[in-house]
């Protein structure tokens, strides 16, 4: 198994192949120099890119078919895992508001920009909560805000997703 700084590399260079330099490389991956070069010694030696030297002082590197086929493979890895954090967040996001409702909220709203408000947005909508964009600074000044109306900041709502998702992942 390879480790993410070579697969920066990797990334990196297939994507700026022609112009690649080790120099290039280093803040990329957030390595020294020296490291840089041992690194992708170790890609070169495991078949995953060639070298060639230009001349004395320039060496481009381009992948190998091999190469390709790892990100590939970890590409997908990433993806796969994504969808599936994206679909245990939307599951937990949409207990929580059937909860809500539960309760006897009728809409919510997010304090502040999210990232999350268009999974909020979606679990309300299919379950009959209104779900009221971030408040703007005026708003939240004169306080407007109704009762039955549940407000959350990012960071709180993150909390609850998370436990709800150890709850799902706790039970059988």
């Amino acid at each position: 198994m390879y480790t993410d700084k070579e697969y920066l590399i990797l990334e990196h260079i297939n994507d700026n192949s022609s112009q690649t330099r080790q120099r290039d490389l280093a803040p990329v991956a957030d390595l020294s120099l020296g490291m840089t070069n041992a690194v992708l010694k170790k890609l070169v030696s495991k078949g995953l890119l060639v070298m060639k030297r230009v001349n004395s002082r320039n060496i481009h590197y381009a992948l190998t078919p091999e190469g390709l086929s790892h990100l590939a493979r970890r590409s997908r890895a990433l993806l796969k895992r994504t969808l599936s954090n994206v679909a245990q967040y939307r599951d937990a996001t949409e207990r929580y508001i059937i909860n809500l409702k539960t309760e006897g909220y009728t809409a919510i709203t997010l304090q502040g920009p999210s990232d999350l408000d268009f999974i909020l947005e979606w679990a309300c909508m299919k379950n009959g909560l209104l779900y009221i964009p971030p408040a703007t600074s005026a708003d939240t000044e004169n306080g407007i805000r109704n009762p039955n109306q549940k407000a959350l900041e990012e960071q709180e709502l993150l909390t609850i997703l998370e436990s709800y998702t150890q709850k799902q992942r706790e039970t059988p």
